[in-house]
Formats: C-alpha cells, sequence, structure tokens
C-alpha cells in the first residue's frame, strides 16, 4: 500500500505539516508512524523560504532520536540523542533567483542511524516538514 500527500515547502513561515498530527501527539493518541522501510522518499516543491525536516526515529534499543535537515545549517552538530544536518543539496542559488524546485529526496533511514547515533534503524515514528 502506498499513501500520498502533497505539501508545498513555503509561504507562511509557519506553515508547517506534521505526522503524526501535533494534536494527536499532545493528546497522547498515536504518538507514532511505525514505518519500518529502510528508504523514506519525500517529493517536495521547494521555495525560496528555508526548508526544514525533522525526523523522530526508534533505534533497536528502542532509544528515541532526533535528526533534523535544513537549508538553514551550515556545519553538521551532533549529539548523543539528536544531530543536526546541512540540507545543503538544495542549496543551488534558486532561493536567490526566486524560483520554485521539484526535489524527489530519498533518506536511507539505516546509514542515517548508523552513521549519526552507532544504532541500527528500527523506525520512523514522526516527520515534520516546516
Amino acid at each position: 500500500t502506498m499513501k500520498g500527500m502533497i505539501h508545498i515547502m513555503g509561504g507562511s513561515p509557519h506553515a508547517s505539516m506534521s505526522i503524526p498530527a501535533a494534536t494527536k501527539r499532545k493528546r497522547g493518541l498515536g504518538t507514532r508512524i511505525g514505518m519500518r522501510e529502510a528508504f523514506l522518499t519525500l517529493q517536495l516543491l521547494f521555495t525560496k523560504s528555508p526548508v526544514m525536516i525533522r525526523l523522530r526515529i526508534r533505534s533497536m534499543e528502542n532509544t528515541s532520536h532526533i535528526i533534523i535537515l535544513s537549508t538553514t545549517f551550515r556545519k553538521i552538530q551532533n549529539l548523543p540523542l539528536s544531530t543536526q544536518l546541512p540540507l545543503s543539496v538544495l542549496d543551488f542559488g534558486f532561493h536567490n533567483l526566486g524560483k520554485t524546485m521539484w526535489v524527489n529526496l530519498c533518506i536511507d533511514m539505516e546509514s542515517l542511524s548508523l552513521d549519526n547515533f552507532n544504532k541500527r534503524f528500527k523506525a520512523l515514528d514522526a516527520l515534520h516538514l516546516k
């Protein structure tokens, strides 16, 4: 089974999308996506606004980790339970030209988990786009 959603990156600075929905997380309902696939593929339309992708993953030890990818980061910052990675792949100068760009972003979840936390990937529990 495959699900599809469309989210345009940009517009209001407060526009964002969270899966599961933030309202459900606050009430303690549906707190995990539980996606166990090795690759996450996002097809996104980027505008000239800064972009942030936040992933909450769970390791085989059931430890929760946060991975944040952003066009505003300039260097990698690793902490024991979180990491920040520059999304420099999108820095082609189109932000300055006022253009938009479609991007198919394929994320290797297992490699991200092993490289940043030295833990095996178990599941993607939450996704936040801003």
